[in-house]
């Protein structure tokens, strides 16, 4: 349709490394969560879609399958963790402190994939979105734990500079916003009633 326009495309899971990237010119458009940590004012975003947040494991857990596992439950679990600046560590941070658990993490990664691929071996339980997991949990090769994460939502959206927004950005943000429907079909579920996103929760 647009021929002569030439797409460089990055992929990151580091939130505050995506903003800044953003905010000096260095990206038109960034693809970050809905609210995100430190949030700049110069930035705008479009919602495209929201997701839940599981907690995943081995379907060989001793919780797996458990009706109604409470947060005490996991407390002395060993955790797979993203690496500080990305979003999903602040939601895990964020669940840590409401719920006063010091977690054993024994592994910390931007790389999704590598997360899974852990929870896989059996090495740790870990907090993900359940776009990132849903073959998965299909394939029955992780399990996602009956504990309550409703207050831990998260929407996505794309993430932009008004000011900056070239011709080409413009078309592209168009483009996001018509065409949802190649995102998986669990982001665009909306986020059940009553959930709030993390940040919005007071920490005791």
């Amino acid at each position: 349709m647009y021929p002569n326009i030439r797409l460089d495309i990055r992929t990151t899971t580091h939130t505050e490394r995506t903003a800044e990237d953003i905010l000096s010119g260095a990206l038109d458009i960034g693809f970050l969560p809905i609210p995100y940590a430190h949030r700049s004012p110069r930035i705008e975003q479009v919602v495209l879609g929201s997701h839940r947040t599981l907690i995943v494991a081995h379907p060989n857990h001793p919780l797996a399958g458990v009706k109604g596992v409470k947060p005490k439950d996991i407390a002395r679990e060993r955790f797979i963790l993203y690496e500080r600046g990305i979003n999903f560590r602040s939601i895990s941070d964020h669940f840590f402190a409401l719920h006063g658990i010091t977690p054993d993490i024994v592994g910390q990664s931007n790389d999704t994939h590598l997360i899974r691929t852990l929870c896989e071996i059996e090495s740790g339980i870990a907090f993900l979105g359940d776009w990132a997991v849903v073959d998965l949990l299909e394939q029955g090769r992780l399990v996602a734990l009956d504990i309550d994460t409703n207050n831990l939502s998260e929407q996505l959206g794309a993430a932009f500079v008004p000011e900056r927004m070239t011709r080409a950005a413009r078309l592209l943000l168009q483009f996001a916003r018509k065409r949802t429907d190649l995102l998986p079909d669990v982001v665009l579920q909306s986020l059940p009633e009553g959930w709030m996103h993390y940040s919005e929760i007071d920490s005791p």
